[in-house]
């Protein structure tokens, strides 16, 4: 294979899909140069991402090319189309717009654009990938033919390598004297933040009161972010801490502290915190949509689909007080980490390339 580039809409720091493209990147430099190309560049990534611009120039046409697609974008869709060398789909899934119906139309239209421009991309692509088979089937009911699995690479190794923040560490000695639940989420509307908040409204005030939770996500949707700020100070919650968006180091102690973690997602192509939460053996509650029966396999306690707060504290307050079934999930999270192998991820991704280029 020759160099390979790669697209993203849009490159941020701490996003799943430019973080999926980055570590792509470093097995694809292994066979030959490659770039990371998107629309939208945030100013952390101006070193490592290229823009392309407002009349989206073409760079080095004959490349082959990875495009991620997640959302809908004009002048990407141009962009892709102009292109001569052979192109790759890598499919992170595109959020159902009606999550956005209510706190961003606008925003829903995107989503429901880009997966018209995926439609209408399936007769040029070399290959079409997807990163789980909930995605995979997702794919072919757009029409795509031949959808192959290929997992992100994920290093979690180097997420539980780091060395703890001292000021994480300092401050949870110092405040955290409880049960510590954690939610790793950005703040948008299908991450369903909202219910765990009221969950553990219920838990800590008919059962834990010393319980204490941490959400940690980037505040992406300004709207959902500040009816979620309104829901926790209208519950009263003391020990309920909307961190945003954190280091690495920060988030590693996190995990490393935490007793459980909670999903609430209504929709995950994924779900990257749940392998992030089986690297350091954590507990897991999370409810049965999308891609998480598949991402957990059996590894945390998995609660129906359209399970409520209450169903949500009373399977907290389980694994809280329960020490046998905290230590069973911690188990199996640890051994289901292993599905997950950067290296397996690593050699289905330059197979599966080398198959279709």
């Amino acid at each position: 294979m020759s160099g390979i580039d790669q697209l993203v809409v849009s490159a941020s720091s701490r996003d799943a899909v430019t973080t999926a493209a980055l570590n792509a990147q470093e097995i694809l430099c292994e066979v030959g140069p490659s770039q990371v190309l998107a629309r939208h560049v945030h100013e952390d990534l101006a070193s490592r991402v290229r823009r392309i611009g407002d009349r989206c120039p073409l760079i080095d046409e004959a490349a082959p090319l990875i495009f991620h697609g997640s959302i809908g974008d004009d002048e990407v869709s141009s962009y892709v189309g102009r292109r001569t060398g052979p192109l790759v789909l890598q499919y992170h899934n595109i959020t159902p717009p009606k999550f956005f119906e209510t706190f961003d139309p606008a925003f829903g239209q995107l989503l429901a654009l880009g997966r018209r421009q995926l439609t209408h991309l399936q007769h040029s692509v070399a290959g079409a990938f997807a990163v789980s088979e909930y995605n995979a089937a997702d794919l072919e009911a757009m029409g795509y033919d031949d959808v192959r699995v290929v997992p992100l690479i994920i290093h979690t190794d180097r997420l539980r390598e780091l060395p703890v923040s001292e000021a994480t560490a300092e401050h949870l000695r110092a405040v955290v004297t409880g049960p510590l639940i954690l939610c790793v989420a950005q703040l948008l509307p299908h991450k369903r933040v909202d219910l765990i908040l009221q969950a553990y409204h219920l838990l800590v005030t008919h059962h834990l009161p010393e319980a204490h939770l941490v959400v940690v996500g980037a505040q992406r949707h300004q709207r959902y972010a500040e009816n979620i700020v309104a829901l926790a100070q209208d519950l009263r919650l003391p020990r309920c801490w909307l961190a945003g968006e954190v280091e690495d180091e920060v988030l590693a102690g996190l995990y490393d502290r935490a007793d459980v973690l909670v999903v609430a997602s209504a929709h995950e192509g994924v779900c990257v915190p749940l392998v992030e939460a089986m690297a350091f053996g954590l507990p897991i509650v999370a409810r049965a949509n999308a891609a998480i029966p598949e991402t957990l396999g059996g590894a945390g306690l998995l609660l129906e689909g359209g399970a409520g707060p209450l169903l949500l504290a009373e399977a907290l307050l389980a694994v809280l007080t329960d020490g046998r079934l905290r230590a069973e999930l911690g188990r199996r999270s640890s051994e289901r980490l292993a599905a997950f192998d950067p290296q397996l991820a690593k050699a289905a991704l330059l197979t599966n390339l080398a198959s279709v280029l």
